[in-house]
C-alpha cells in the first residue's frame, strides 16, 4: 500500500506540474531537471565491487532473479524499485528508481532520480555524482562526503539542497536501523525493535512553521485569490550550525512575487534555540482545519475554496526552549506584520467554475504581538505520512496510546498596533489503542479572546476538521468549545486494503461578543452550557496508510439536516 500512495502521490505531482507548464507557458519541469542532471537512460547499471564475501553471497542469490527478470524485460534495467550501494561497491553508471528507497554506503559517482522513494547517505558514503529525488526526501549523515548537487522535488515545491543537509528523516539519535532489500523486513529482531522504539518515541511539533509568526516555506497551490503559486525554496545548515530557510515564490493569479527568508540559531546547547525571520507572505488562519494541499486539489478540480488568504508583510522572531528530547518544548516570540486583503483572481476550476466564495475582507493595518506556545506530554499522532509503521502486532507499535496538551497565546501590543486583543486556544489530544485494529482517539479544544476578533484570527466552527456535520464554518465565533470522539475499528482480512471504519461524534459551539466581555465571561467560558452545544455523528472509511478518508455526517438535532460528504487527504479529522 505504501508503495502505491507513493507512485499515486508521483503521478500527482507530474499532472499538476503539467497543467502548471500550460499556464505559465514554459518548459517543462522534467526538461529544468534534466538540465540539472544529465542521464543516459541507455546505459545498464554497473556496481563495481571491491572485494566479495560470504555475506555478499546472499546478496547475490537475492539479485539472481532480479537479474533474470531485467534480461527478460529490459525496460527495468534502469528503472528498479530499491538500490543498495555498499561500503566496498562504487556505482558508476546512471540509475532511476521509481517507488524505492536508495541507500548509499560506498561511492556513487554517476547521477540519480528516484521517483516515489527516499535516499539515504551513510557516513561512509561518498557523491561525487548528482541526486534528484520526486516525492520523497534525501538523509545525509555527518562524516559523508558529498560534492554533487542533492535536489528534493515535492507537491511542495522545489527544494535545492545544500550538504550537509537537515537531518528530516529521523530525530537526532546515535542509534540506526539495520537496511534490508526487501520491503518491510528487517535483518532481525532487534532492528525490528530499533524501529518501533523511535517511532513510538514521539516528537511533539516544534517547528517554528506551527506559528504564525515564522512560516516554513511554502508549497505549491492553487487557490482563488492568488491561482497557481509556485515557490523555489532552499534550506541548508551553515558552518557556525545555524539552520537557514528561504524561498521565492510567484502567483500567476495575482502577479504578484512572495519571499521569505529565516535562520534558527542554536544558543550554547541544541535545547535552545533562537529563530529569525523576514517576509512578504500569503497566509490563511485556516491552515488547521485542513491543508493546503487539500484545499488546492479541491480548488484546482472542483472550483470549491475553503481557505481564506491575506497578505502579510513583515517581521518575527522566537525563542525556543527544549529540555527535553520528547514530551516537553516551550516558545516565546513576537512579530510585527502589516496585513492586507487579497481580492479574487481565478474563478477557474476544472470541472466546475464561478463557485469560489467571495474575497475575504481581513483588518488592515499593523498588528504587533507577542506569542506563547507550550507542548507537554506526548501526542497520540505520529508523522501522518508514516502510518504504515503502526500497523505491527503491538498496539502501541503504530498510533498508540498518549496525551498530548498544546497551549497558545497571542497578545498585542497596544502602542505598537492597530488593533489590540488577547487569543487564546488549547488542545488536548488523548489516543487509546486497545488492540491494532481498535482505537480511540478524543480531540478536545478551546478558544477564546478578551474582545471581538479580527477575521484573521476567527474561531469559527462548522465543516472541515471541527463540526463535520455543518456547513464550513457555519458558526462564526470569538470563542469556541470543540469535541471529537472517534473509534476506529480496523481489519486484518480486507482484500487489496486494511482500511478502518471509523465512528465519530463531534460536538461544539462557537459565539461571537456583543460588546465587551468580562473577564469572567471570556476566561471562565462563562454563558456556554452543555445545552448550547451543536453534535454531528458520522461514519468513515479510510486507508491502512491514512492517505485517504471518506466521511459522511449530519447533524442530530436538525431532523431535516442534509447529510454532508467529504473526502480527505492525509487528513487526522
Amino acid at each position: 500500500m505504501e508503495r502505491v500512495s507513493k507512485i499515486l502521490l508521483t503521478v500527482t505531482l507530474m499532472s499538476s506540474i503539467s497543467w502548471g507548464q500550460g499556464v505559465v507557458n514554459t518548459d517543462s519541469l522534467s526538461q529544468v531537471v534534466d538540465s540539472l542532471l544529465t542521464f543516459s537512460k541507455e546505459k545498464a547499471v554497473k556496481v563495481e565491487s571491491a572485494d566479495e564475501d560470504a555475506g555478499e553471497k546472499h546478496k547475490e542469490s537475492k539479485t539472481s532473479h532480479s537479474s533474470k527478470r531485467d534480461s527478460e524485460f529490459p525496460i527495468f534495467d534502469n528503472f528498479k524499485s530499491k538500490l543498495t550501494i555498499g561500503k566496498s561497491d562504487t556505482l558508476t553508471e546512471d540509475k532511476t528508481i521509481i517507488a524505492g528507497d536508495v541507500l548509499i554506503e560506498g561511492v556513487l559517482s554517476a547521477n540519480i532520480k528516484v521517483y516515489g522513494g527516499n535516499v539515504w547517505i551513510k557516513s561512509s558514503g561518498e557523491v561525487s555524482g548528482n541526486i534528484l529525488v520526486s516525492g520523497g526526501q534525501i538523509r545525509v549523515d555527518p562524516g559523508a562526503k558529498v560534492t554533487g548537487s542533492l535536489t528534493e522535488i515535492s507537491l511542495g515545491g522545489i527544494d535545492v539542497k545544500k550538504s550537509p543537509l537537515v537531518d528530516k528523516w529521523f530525530e537526532e539519535d546515535e542509534s540506526e536501523p539495520s537496511w534490508d532489500e526487501d520491503e518491510d523486513v528487517y535483518d532481525d529482531e532487534e532492528s525490528w525493535e530499533w524501529e518501533h522504539k523511535n517511532k513510538r518515541e514521539l516528537t511533539l511539533s516544534t517547528s517554528f512553521g506551527e506559528s504564525v509568526t515564522n512560516p516554513q516555506n511554502p508549497t505549491v497551490r492553487y487557490n482563488r485569490q492568488e491561482g497557481l503559486f509556485l515557490p523555489l525554496r532552499t534550506d541548508f545548515t551553515l558552518e557556525i550550525g545555524a539552520k537557514f530557510r528561504g524561498y521565492l515564490g510567484y502567483g500567476f493569479g495575482n502577479k504578484k512575487m512572495r519571499y521569505g527568508a529565516g535562520l534558527t540559531i542554536p544558543v550554547f546547547t541544541p535545547k535552545v534555540l533562537v529563530d529569525l525571520s523576514v517576509y512578504d507572505r500569503t497566509t490563511t488562519p485556516d491552515s488547521w482545519r485542513l491543508s493546503e494541499t487539500e484545499n488546492s486539489l479541491v480548488a484546482f478540480l472542483f472550483g470549491e475554496d475553503y481557505l481564506d488568504y491575506y497578505e502579510a508583510q513583515g517581521v518575527g522572531g522566537n525563542l525556543l526552549i527544549r529540555p527535553l528530547k520528547h514530551g516537553m518544548a516551550f516558545r516565546l516570540g513576537g512579530y510585527s506584520e502589516d496585513h492586507t486583503s487579497m481580492p479574487n483572481v481565478t474563478q477557474w476550476g476544472l470541472f466546475a467554475k464561478d463557485r469560489f466564495r467571495p474575497g475575504f475582507t481581513v483588518f488592515e493595518g499593523n498588528i504587533t504581538a507577542a506569542t506563547a506556545h507550550l507542548e507537554l506530554g506526548v501526542n497520540p499522532w505520529r508523522n501522518w505520512g508514516d502510518w504504515n509503521t503502526y500497523l505491527r502486532d503491538k498496539a502501541d507499535a503504530y498510533l498508540g496510546s498518549g496525551i498530548s496538551v498544546n497551549l497558545d497565546a497571542e497578545k498585542t501590543l497596544a502602542d505598537y498596533s492597530d488593533t489590540n486583543f488577547v487569543r487564546l486556544r488549547g488542545t488536548l489530544n488523548l489516543g487509546l489503542a486497545f488492540s491494532r485494529d481498535f482505537i480511540l482517539y478524543n480531540r478536545t479544544m478551546f478558544a477564546t479572546s478578551d474582545q471581538s476578533l479580527i477575521g484573521q484570527r476567527n474561531n469559527d466552527l462548522g465543516g472541515y476538521g471541527t463540526l463535520r456535520g455543518l456547513r464550513y464554518r457555519e458558526m462564526p465565533g470569538d470563542q469556541s468549545v470543540l469535541n471529537n470522539l472517534e473509534l476506529w475499528i480496523g481489519s486484518r482480512e480486507s482484500f487489496l486494503i486494511d482500511p478502518y471504519l471509523v465512528l465519530f461524534l463531534d460536538s461544539g459551539f462557537a459565539r461571537q461578543w456583543v460588546g465587551a466581555p468580562t473577564d469572567e465571561q471570556w476566561q471562565n467560558f462563562q454563558g456556554i452550557r452543555i445545552s448550547d452545544l451543536r453534535h454531528s455523528a458520522g461514519v468513515s472509511v479510510m486507508d491502512e496508510d491514512g492517505s485517504w478518508r471518506l466521511s459522511v455526517a449530519r447533524e442530530l438535532q436538525n431532523s431535516n439536516a442534509d447529510w454532508r460528504f467529504e473526502l480527505r487527504l492525509q487528513a487526522r479529522l
